[in-house]
């Protein structure tokens, strides 16, 4: 992998991290709302959500197609 891929690999787990912990912090949240009976603040913690996880999804895809065609490369040599 050369440089600027493993700046990008970087990059792209950086983010992800970041989302999965914002994801946990808003779960936990959520789930003390929910307890509460606070059911505008557990639809705010939801909220957006949904366009974040699909947003990491389709980076960590690439990132996994990546290396699966890495992994065949190195097979056929």
């Amino acid at each position: 992998m050369s440089d600027d891929d493993i700046l990008l690999v970087d990059l792209i787990e950086e983010h992800v991290r970041k989302v999965m912990t914002d994801l946990e912090h808003r779960a936990r949240e959520g789930l003390i709302a929910l307890e509460n009976h606070d059911y505008a603040i557990v639809i705010g913690a939801l909220a957006g959500l949904d366009t974040q996880i699909q947003h990491v999804a389709e980076r960590l895809t690439i990132l996994y197609e990546v290396q699966l065609k890495q992994s065949q490369r190195k097979r056929r040599t």
